[in-house]
């Protein structure tokens, strides 16, 4: 696999290496945080489950708090990346090279890390790039007809810095099918990835911190960078009374979901009688639609294993008690709980 080193000229048409050194080192990270890269927008578009527009601000001011642990996903993304390339290369007859972070020429806060760049394009027409994902299994049916958007606007965001006129993309489902896809540039949805990201890189600079949407990513970065509350914030009461009402509405919707469930599920119930699964007419014969199947669940009483001190000492001992530390939100509408 070659590496190229050559700082001093572009290695595509609008591409300059703004670092060739190893991934995940120091300068790694400080290339990455001087301006918006492909992996960014996704989180800026809201397109991502693992992160936002306010993860992309705090990491470019170096202030977003340090995962130090590596998800399994990303472990084996990383580890099959140089597998994966080297066998798209094979069967489409070419080779390929690792790049490093790219800067656009005229604008260098716009970066790339193209996982690899194509020596003799299959298509015939020189040069483009290579996008490597690995998913889970269960992620297939996103790649059915075409990329899933959060990967298009990391390989448009690409071909933009890069100025390349396509790429390809590699993706190894289930840990044993490789799909393979052909992106061309396209010109509005990279306009529109310009727009956002200058938006943001505008904010970056200025320090004002975006507003997203409130998902579950966010939920976890609030909790992540103000572990230790404490006192109390006050807001006007147009902005109370609007908290207050879309959680209560959010609650009464799960409440009546419950109960819609358990409804369905007595209905299921009465046309089982007393069979233990429900079957529908097939030309294969009988497709079952339920099972009602018995199952077992063994609890342990912490209650009634305290009365007996030895046995709770025993217990702690094996290291059967595990203590999760958390808070839940309580809501206090008319002196009630909730």
């Amino acid at each position: 696999m070659t590496v190229l080193t050559d700082m001093r000229a572009p290695v595509t048409p609008t591409g300059i290496i703004a670092y060739d050194g190893d991934p995940h080192t120091d300068e790694w990270f400080a290339t990455r945080r001087r301006g918006i890269t492909g992996t960014d927008l996704p989180k800026i578009l809201g397109l991502s489950d693992y992160g936002t527009a306010r993860h992309v601000w705090l990491d470019k001011q170096g202030l977003l708090p340090l995962d130090e642990s590596e998800s399994e996903a990303a472990f084996w993304g990383t580890t099959f990346e140089d597998p994966v390339a080297r066998v798209w290369a094979a069967r489409n007859d070419t080779t390929v090279s690792t790049v490093g972070i790219l800067a656009h020429a005229d604008t260098p806060w716009q970066l790339a890390s193209l996982d690899r760049l194509v020596d003799r394009c299959p298509i015939g027409c020189d040069p483009c790039g290579l996008e490597v994902k690995t998913r889970s299994a269960f992620m297939a049916g996103k790649w059915r007809d075409d990329v899933p958007d959060d990967v298009l606007a990391q390989v448009q965001w690409g071909i933009h810095v890069s100025g390349l006129d396509h790429m390809h993309v590699a993706v190894l489902l289930g840990g044993q099918r490789m799909e393979e896809f052909l992106i061309d540039r396209d010109g509005d949805v990279i306009r529109y990835l310009v727009g956002h990201a200058e938006r943001l890189w505008g904010q970056v600079r200025s320090g004002e911190m975006p507003t997203c949407e409130p998902t579950a990513a966010l939920g976890r970065l609030l909790d992540a960078i103000h572990a230790d509350r404490s006192g109390d914030v006050e807001v006007d009461a147009l902005t109370g009374d609007a908290l207050r009402a879309d959680y209560l509405d959010a609650c009464r919707e799960v409440r009546d979901a419950e109960a819609r469930k358990d409804r369905a599920k007595v209905s299921v119930l009465d046309h089982l009688s007393n069979g233990t699964r429900l079957v529908v007419s097939s030309e294969d014969g009988p497709r079952p639609i339920f099972e009602y199947l018995p199952r077992s669940k063994t609890t342990v009483s912490v209650k009634e294993a305290k009365r007996d001190p030895e046995l709770w000492a025993s217990i702690q001992a094996a290291g059967a008690v595990k203590v999760s530390n958390y808070r839940q939100i309580a809501c206090r509408s008319d002196g009630e709980g909730k």
